[in-house]
């Protein structure tokens, strides 16, 4: 109970399959309710125009749409792929499958667990083609004996930017990412190879696995608009998993901290599907939209900052165990 007030209900996960016991069920649902992604999309979905296990030759989707940018008046198709269980390979080309065979400008693929390595590829499909790409992580809650109540979570999505009403976003600002990149990738690589693997993207958070460490740790850097920022980047299939790999780097906070000659700020909250950072804010004011002047500064101090992380956490990293998931019950 709260100190003053009414006492709180006590949240419980409830099983996807109890509310719909097939994916077919999900999708008649969500025909009926597109609303509950209304305010995550860069485009207003016509609710007349929804079509469930539309075909095209030997291929069938799961939910066919019309949607329209705002202050416009053309209406593009979108297609909407479900399933209740982990992101995979074939739902993933379901996805690719359908947007070349229905045209479509617009996907979104939902699902009850969501692996990092599809984040990504949706990610490259909003940075590098013109399609609108959205992948949602779906989960149904009740508190205390309430009704089941469906949770949709944003993973992936187009950058604000898209908001505009281009699709595939601001095309001038992916291009001063990319050039932004183009210049400081090169620096980033003189503080370790992996770093020549990155190639110049209109993606703000480039990242390269560390060597020899477990899959899920990376270095990372970003950019904004007028700042950038670098650190650890830890990704889990799942939020137990990251937690294990954030709380064993954590162990050797002060050990890190006095090779790196500076304050990392390690943040435990869960972001997405099960991402953690370890991140230093450059303290030279640059990014993406500043001029080359004023971007060759900062990132003369980012590629230096990146080279005492990579000094100061490359062997702690090679020395932590790999994650072993509770056997299930």
């Amino acid at each position: 109970m709260t100190e003053r007030g009414e006492p709180l209900g006590e949240k419980q996960a409830v099983d996807l399959r109890t509310v719909w016991p097939n994916e077919l069920d999900f999708s008649a649902w969500l025909g009926k309710n597109l609303d509950v992604l209304a305010d995550e999309l860069c485009w207003k979905i016509d609710p007349e125009s929804v079509q469930r296990e539309v075909t095209r030759g030997p291929l069938r989707v799961d939910l066919h749409v019309l949607a329209t940018h705002p202050g416009e008046s053309e209406c593009f198709p979108v297609i909407i792929e479900n399933q209740l269980g982990m992101t995979d390979a074939s739902h993933l080309a379901g996805v690719m499958t359908y947007m070349v065979a229905f045209e479509a400008r617009g996907a979104i693929w939902i699902a009850g667990e969501v692996s990092h390595e599809y984040v990504e590829t949706v990610q490259w499909l909003n940075d590098n083609s013109t399609i609108d790409a959205y992948l949602f992580k779906v989960e149904t809650i009740r508190i205390d004996d309430s009704r089941p109540v469906p949770i949709f979570k944003k993973i992936v999505g187009p950058s604000k930017y898209a908001r505009t009403g281009r699709s595939g976003g601001d095309p001038k600002r992916n291009q001063q990412v990319r050039d932004w990149w183009s210049r400081v990738l090169p620096r980033l690589a003189s503080a370790h190879p992996a770093w020549q693997s990155a190639r110049s993207t209109a993606h703000q958070y480039p990242d390269v696995h560390i060597p020899d460490a477990p899959s899920a740790l990376s270095w990372y850097a970003n950019v904004e608009a007028n700042s950038s920022t670098i650190g650890i980047k830890v990704t889990g299939r799942q939020k137990e998993e990251s937690a294990f790999y954030f709380d064993q780097l954590a162990e050797h906070q002060r050990e890190i901290h006095e090779a790196f000659k500076g304050q990392l700020k390690w943040n435990p909250r869960t972001y997405g599907y099960a991402t953690r950072w370890i991140t230093w804010k450059n303290p030279e004011p640059g990014g993406f939209a500043d001029d080359p002047d004023v971007q060759a500064k900062a990132a003369a101090t980012l590629a230096q900052a990146m080279e005492r992380l990579v000094a100061a956490t490359a062997s702690v990293a090679c020395r932590i165990p790999e994650w072993n998931p509770p056997p299930a019950e």
